[in-house]
């Protein structure tokens, strides 16, 4: 299993679908796992509240063969052979949420959790191949990176956001 994870925004649909291709794997979504199983549901803010033993128990029942998704991977164990946590420059991340039409509380929390490292240093409590991809540039790019650490061809980026850290919390403090 090839599990993919990451901050909403950073690319992980759109990679594991052509990774999915390339590699002739089956892909998951923990979205579509979660509404299909009937796992989790949506509150107020049309945001879904998920057990997260469900959805590993849902994951764990899943072929080996295949590549999974989601953004609250890297808080579950899988049997993933090997786990992306795909990275993205929080300038960029930014426009991508609010693309999305994310609201500013939701665009702020997942930039925050992009600056520290959040997925990264969660997969690596759970995982023992955590390999962190730069996803910042073009989808190409970033799907070549990919296949090349799953061929282990790669062995990841080294992403550092702190030194926007300070000018994202000058934007959250009020005036």
């Amino acid at each position: 299993m090839i599990v993919i994870t990451g901050t909403p925004g950073t690319g992980k649909t759109t990679i594991a679908k052509e990774l999915g291709k390339t590699l002739n794997k089956p892909v998951f979504s923990e979205i579509d796992l979660i509404s299909g199983k009937k796992i989790g549901e949506k509150n107020k803010d049309n945001e879904f509240e998920v057990e997260l033993e469900s959805l590993e128990k849902e994951i764990n029942r899943l072929s080996e063969d295949c590549i999974v998704e989601g953004h609250m991977l890297c808080e579950i164990k899988t049997p993933a052979s090997i786990v992306i946590v795909l990275r993205c420059d929080p300038k960029k991340l930014e426009k991508r949420l609010l693309k999305r039409h994310y609201k500013t509380r939701k665009v702020n929390e997942n930039i925050c959790c992009e600056l520290i490292d959040y997925c990264l240093q969660k997969a690596e409590e759970h995982y023992p191949h955590v390999i962190s991809v730069n996803a910042s540039g073009s989808p190409e790019e970033t799907l070549s990176k990919t296949i090349n650490a799953v061929k282990g061809k790669f062995t990841g980026d080294l992403v550092d956001w702190s030194s926007q850290i300070a000018e994202f919390s000058k934007k959250q403090t009020p005036k």
